[in-house]
């Protein structure tokens, strides 16, 4: 086998236009041998209807798939149904006819899906002398000036006699090697053209592979109706293969789905790769004879992959298109459709059907646009600049928020790697930051916006209780709902590394902050240590001892959140109070009679600190939550067996 028929990036697909009775699809028939018309009315009419197929074997080894497509302007829904998935174009004109209506608009089509290689045939030069043929060669030279058929073979063939063959197939395999490669690489996409019941086989859809690789047994998921299915068999030129390859035409026997819910226009693709959506950001550029009055509201029929759907027209830029002019777009879709970015798409109007122009598709919109929208144009315009970073810093400004490198990559539409260096190239600008502990990245001035928000908020913290010497970060979270909890952990992180704070042991104090107590907080905390002191074990409810001491300006509550606030007091259950100190002094000693004896029973514990169960039972449990002890039955061992608190 020929080292290009290796190459799985490199299949290609060959496609016909040209004016009805041209001899595109005896031309075809010439060439392969094989008689693209399937139809019984194609059969008894002599004319094509709808899509044909053939492949062809070039000189150098390589294979290209044909479609043949109708040239009657009554079929051009049938016509834009194959020409999405063309890799070259070949332009049939009678040579005694010329150019004729459906020429130029089938060369206009071509044109608008950028297609970008092919060749012109002239059929029938059998009928026609020298002298003429010269002629129509020069006239159609003359029409393809500018375009990308400009200086392109333009090769007189018979399919009668067979002259002119032999060059065509020889042009051909001097054009395939300039062709680009496929994407094999993404994810496969396959746009339905036929769907069709073979009695002993089940369910056979076809379609050209417009991007990766699907093999035998793959999954897949049918858009826009999210149906599942599976891969049986898979046939390429009527054989069966073991997978097939973007550029290539496949017919897929399908297991797990009924034929009447499947037709033309769906998408075949891996399951949860592809989201319909009815709303489609577009640039649409329209033809120099498109009508006037093209505007925001025009109804329009949109023929993109194998599908026709219809939609109302909103213009972004402007409130209309002149003809030849050109304005981004939101396509508003009267079904779910599917597309991508790059998408290339010809828009006709309702009625009459005529062409207008066409589209490529910028990026899926999950709403129907709103004046108040600025950040999705600015958007728009970025990805049409190109520019990655640029890109990445309007997506931002749209979203408002966090965004991990999924969702970038599905917003930007870009290459995962180039997201990635985009982002580390805007991360040391200073204009987007990473989380890592989350795994998302935020704008910088939102992150910075958010610093300062929970600076603040500490500050507050500090002037509303000078006698505070930390915070925690729980309580920070509750005065800052806005911020979820762990991006809250890497903001004092990031704080403490700017050295605007200090963390240490759950605690979060202000750098060149010390607590500061009121003549009347230091009597009142001498007078409770005093309390507290007189029964270390033992101690009074801190309500009567406020009911005692507490001065008029302070209430209780304020009283309690000074005590526990400078670390004086510990709350080891509803309405008990432990000082801190006496705390550590417990743990000390229940470990080292629990290392001594390998565990300790409640009453143990109770008659070696003399307490009663009133505080022995709370105060277990505590130590129990703390994993200081662990409880086994009725006794307690050691859990991570600190001796402090």
């Amino acid at each position: 086998m020929n080292d290009r028929m290796q190459d799985n990036t490199r299949h290609y697909i060959l496609g016909t236009a040209g004016h009805i009775d041209h001899g595109k699809t005896a031309l075809i028939r010439a060439l392969t041998g094989i008689d693209t018309d399937r139809l019984p009315e194609e059969k008894q009419r002599g004319l094509t209807v709808d899509l044909g197929f053939a492949f062809l074997d070039l000189p150098g080894g390589s294979r290209l798939g044909i479609v043949d497509v109708p040239g009657h302007e009554k079929f051009l829904k049938n016509m834009l149904a194959g020409v999405g998935g063309y890799d070259l174009a070949l332009l049939v004109v009678d040579a005694k006819a010329g150019i004729m209506p459906q020429t130029r608009e089938h060369f206009q089509i071509l044109q608008l899906m950028g297609i970008s290689s092919g060749l012109t045939v002239l059929t029938k030069c059998d009928l026609v002398d020298e002298e003429w043929l010269l002629l129509q060669t020069e006239e159609v030279a003359s029409f393809l000036k500018g375009t990308f058929l400009d200086g392109k073979p333009i090769i007189p063939v018979s399919s009668v006699t067979g002259a002119g063959l032999s060059d065509l197939r020889e042009v051909l395999d001097r054009l395939v090697p300039e062709l680009p490669p496929k994407k094999v690489s993404l994810p496969f996409r396959l746009p339905i053209d036929r769907v069709f019941l073979r009695p002993g086989i089940g369910v056979i859809v076809t379609g050209t592979l417009y991007t990766g690789v699907i093999r035998k047994g793959d999954r897949i998921e049918l858009q826009p109706s999210a149906l599942q299915a599976r891969a049986r068999q898979i046939q390429v030129h009527g054989g069966l293969v073991e997978e097939s390859f973007a550029g290539q035409r496949a017919a897929l026997n399908l297991s797990g789905v009924e034929a009447t819910l499947l037709h033309r226009g769906m998408v075949a693709a891996p399951p949860g790769i592809l989201r319909p959506s009815r709303y489609y950001y577009a640039r649409l550029s329209l033809l120099p004879d498109a009508p006037p009055r093209v505007r925001t509201g025009l109804r329009v029929r949109l023929n993109w992959g194998t599908a026709e759907v219809l939609a109302r027209l909103r213009v972004l830029e402007g409130s209309e298109i002149p003809p030849g002019g050109e304005a981004l777009v939101q396509f508003q879709l009267e079904e779910e459709h599917i597309a991508i970015a790059g998408d290339r798409i010809v828009a006709r109007g309702y009625s009459p059907s005529g062409l207008l122009g066409g589209a490529v598709v910028l990026e899926q919109a999950m709403s129907r646009f709103r004046t108040s929208q600025s950040g999705a144009v600015r958007v728009l315009l970025a990805k049409e600049e190109g520019k990655a970073d640029r890109i990445l810093v309007e997506v931002f400004g749209r979203a408002g928020g966090a965004l991990t490198l999924d969702d970038l990559v599905r917003e930007t539409g870009l290459p995962r790697e180039e997201t990635a260096d985009a982002l580390a190239r805007l991360s040391l600008e200073k204009r987007v930051v990473s989380v890592d502990s989350l795994k998302v990245w935020l704008p910088y001035p939102l992150w910075d916006a958010m610093a300062c928000k929970v600076a603040a908020m500490l500050q507050k913290h500090r002037e509303a209780s000078p006698w505070r010497g930390s915070w925690t970060a729980q309580e920070l979270s509750r005065d800052l709902p806005d911020i979820p909890f762990r991006l809250l952990e890497a903001l004092l992180q990031s704080l403490e590394k700017d050295g605007a704070i200090r963390q240490a042991e759950g605690k979060i104090s202000i750098v060149g902050h010390e607590a500061v107590l009121t003549e009347r907080e230091r009597e009142l905390l001498d007078a409770v240590q005093k309390e507290f002191g007189a029964s270390e074990f033992s101690p009074p409810a801190l309500s009567e001892v406020l009911s005692r001491l507490c001065p008029p300006c302070l209430s209780h509550k304020e009283a309690e959140a000074f005590l526990t606030g400078i670390g004086f007091l510990v709350s080891v259950a509803e309405g008990m109070y432990f000082p801190r100190s006496s705390l550590d002094r417990i743990a000390g000693l229940l470990c080292s009679e629990i290392r001594e004896k390998g565990s300790i029973t409640a009453a143990g514990a109770r008659d070696l600190l003399g307490t009663s169960r009133k505080f022995i039972i709370p105060l277990l449990e505590y130590l129990d939550s703390r994993k200081v002890t662990r409880r086994v039955g009725d006794k307690r061992v050691l859990d991570r067996g600190e001796g402090a608190l």
